[in-house]
């Protein structure tokens, strides 16, 4: 049921934020229904560039534990870790004396750039898949609450916008993968989450107060 015109807002434990059409309009929110998707594990490692450049070659070494190496000759990744720019790399060889140290090896990774690629300076990594593809929930990222409490999203039950906690696996291109929490088919917020957020906790007195509201869901 909708908060009445005298009421733009108002909070029920169990049901949620329930806004009048008025206040839902003021706040912009959107909604997305949630889908699924394929995911699969990926490892990410920070890479140095070995300063040797062959024409648009380029070497870099990374380390990755023993049991997250990808296959020989596989591709993988290279990103800036701040700012853009991505290039698909291979994996060249992968150093193993380290692994009776430290459980780790050091891979190395080669990658065409060009010219204007200042990648010595660069801050990079690289990532790849450790896992096989598997079909989950998907959501889109702009859902997600990040908070202290843990991972939520806004769930629009017709009735309220209900705050429900889930436990995300991988983000890929702007869609989050939703392992436990959501099902496929419920609609979320993907615009204005944060600020429902924030009226949330205005209106049961603070962080502290959400559980005992039964402010979850």
């Amino acid at each position: 049921m909708e908060a009445s015109v005298e009421e733009p807002v108002r909070f029920e434990s169990g049901v949620g934020l329930m806004l009048a059409e008025e206040t839902r309009m003021a706040m912009e929110l959107e909604t997305e229904t949630a889908g699924t998707g394929r995911f699969r594990d990926t490892f990410h490692a920070v890479a140095r560039s070995l300063g040797d450049r062959e024409g648009g070659g380029v070497r870099l070494r990374a380390v990755a534990p023993a049991d997250k190496i990808p296959a020989k000759d596989s591709e993988v990744q290279v990103v800036r870790r701040q700012g853009s720019g991505r290039w698909t790399g291979r994996l060249l060889d992968i150093n193993r004396s380290l692994v009776q140290v430290s459980g780790d090896v050091e891979l190395l990774i080669g990658v065409d750039l060009d010219e204007r690629s200042e990648v010595a300076e660069a801050d990079l990594a690289v990532q790849y898949p450790v896992s096989d593809e598997r079909e989950s929930v998907s959501a889109p990222a702009s859902a997600l609450i990040r908070a202290a409490l843990g991972d939520f999203v806004y769930v629009d039950t017709g009735e309220g916008l209900l705050r429900r906690r889930v436990a995300v696996g991988q983000v890929v291109d702007g869609r989050a993968e939703i392992r436990s929490g959501l099902a496929a088919g419920e609609r979320v917020v993907t615009r204005g989450s944060n600020a429902l957020w924030i009226l949330e906790l205005a209106m049961v007195g603070g962080m502290s107060q959400l559980d005992s509201t039964g402010g979850e869901g």
